[in-house]
């Protein structure tokens, strides 16, 4: 939830992380629905917002449209002053700009791309988390978890952490690898470069390795070729004919296999949980729709399907727990926690250790078995039994 001081409204925001920019419903916006906060920058009592002039910004596959205003932004213990925000009230395509009960969007991606309609520059140099941790001695990074969606959750949601990580929500070490904000000039994203993908056991090396992340997005695209070799190996998987809004193609496979991939970026091996993967019913005989999409090349296509890169959708960052560095520029990820829905998996040290420690018990126990024969002319006491000289150990290693 994000507050502007200017008319002391309270907005729900949903994430973006192909921009840095914010947004929130303006007055006049008719293909927003009835009963969402609307800002009104001249009905509040709180500091007053200046309006700037009217802008656009673009995220995948929409332009929004606007005006621009400067205002003080709260979130949670964060307040910026004079922040440059937009109102949007119009979209290209035309179209639903924000679904109830969201109000607004926020903008995670390391580049600000809103702009006026008199310079083709970027209003504010820096974007909204990049000025929060400029003004704080909070740590220049974010950590995220994606709620998965079921019938009680059909909006989804999570927890964003400002300045640091949730340390209840995964499990073992957080492993980052270097990213890229994208080349200059573009809108930019986090990008990095896509190492393999195991499918049923068989590795396929991509064709293009470039990876950006969108929390916004249900899916995930890639280059037809590439998911076409995917989908291969899972059995009665076959092309639904079915396209999403960008020419993105959509497969089917019967809803009773269970897709079991992983990802890796050139470290560890991450799985996708195979409910993400799934994407619903499709028409056919117990058919459903698959989560990964192939995009053709063409000039059809329209962002974000892009034929020469990956886009990786909550199918994968709900799979994971994810930690986004701004120094050095990084992404790290970790298994998720049984709090959050995953087996809370060790890291592979403390995997280690406790397999040494089991191994060192079994020892032990072993050695404790083996009769011992008295020397002659000397009485000993017998030897305790196993459990009685083995009870402190076994609590310790019950819990590994």
């Amino acid at each position: 939830t994000l507050t502007l001081a200017c008319s002391l409204q309270a907005f729900n925001m949903a994430l973006q992380m192909a921009a840095g920019d914010i947004y929130v419903a303006g007055q006049g916006c008719e293909p927003c629905p009835s009963g969402i906060a609307v800002y009104a920058p001249d009905s509040g009592a709180g500091a007053s917002a200046t309006l700037v002039d009217s802008g656009t910004g673009v995220y995948p596959g929409v332009r929004l449209s606007g005006q621009v205003w400067t205002d003080t932004v709260s979130m949670g213990p964060y307040q910026l002053e004079n922040f440059t925000l937009c109102d949007a009230f119009g979209s290209l395509p035309p179209g639903p700009i924000f679904p109830a009960p969201i109000s607004g969007l926020m903008g995670l991606g390391p580049r600000a791309v809103l702009r006026t309609t008199a310079t083709v520059q970027p209003i504010t140099p820096e974007v909204f988390w990049q000025d929060i941790f400029a003004q704080s001695a909070s740590d220049a990074q974010f950590g995220l978890w994606i709620e998965p969606l079921n019938a009680s959750n059909p909006i989804g949601g999570g927890r964003l952490t400002l300045g640091g990580v949730d340390t209840t929500l995964y499990s073992g070490d957080v492993e980052f690898l270097d990213a890229s904000p994208g080349p200059s000039g573009t809108n930019g994203a986090w990008m990095m470069n896509l190492s393999s993908i195991v499918i049923a056991g068989t590795k396929l090396t991509p064709t293009n390795r470039s990876v950006t992340f969108a929390v916004e997005s249900k899916i995930i695209t890639g280059p037809a070729s590439d998911v076409a070799a995917f989908w291969a190996k899972v059995p009665g998987a076959r092309a639904s004919g079915v396209s999403d809004l960008y020419g993105a193609e959509f497969y089917s496979y019967p809803c009773a296999n269970t897709v079991k991939a992983t990802v890796s970026f050139g470290g560890q091996a991450w799985a996708l949980t195979p409910s993400l993967i799934n994407a619903g019913a499709a028409p056919g005989d117990k058919q459903c729709f698959g989560a990964l999409l192939g995009c053709p090349c063409g000039a059809f296509v329209t962002a974000p399907c892009s034929c020469s890169s990956w886009e990786f959708g909550t199918p994968f960052l709900g799979s994971v727990y994810s930690v986004f560095r701004q120094t050095p520029f990084s992404i790290g990820f970790a298994n998720l926690s049984v709090r959050a829905g995953g087996t809370g998996e060790c890291s592979q040290r403390i995997r280690i250790l406790a397999r040494e420690l089991t191994t060192g018990q079994l020892r032990l126990r072993e050695s404790l078995r083996r009769p011992r024969v008295p020397k002659r002319g000397l009485h000993r006491r017998p030897p305790l039994r196993p459990a009685h000289r083995h009870r402190r150990l076994e609590p310790i290693l019950s819990h590994l």
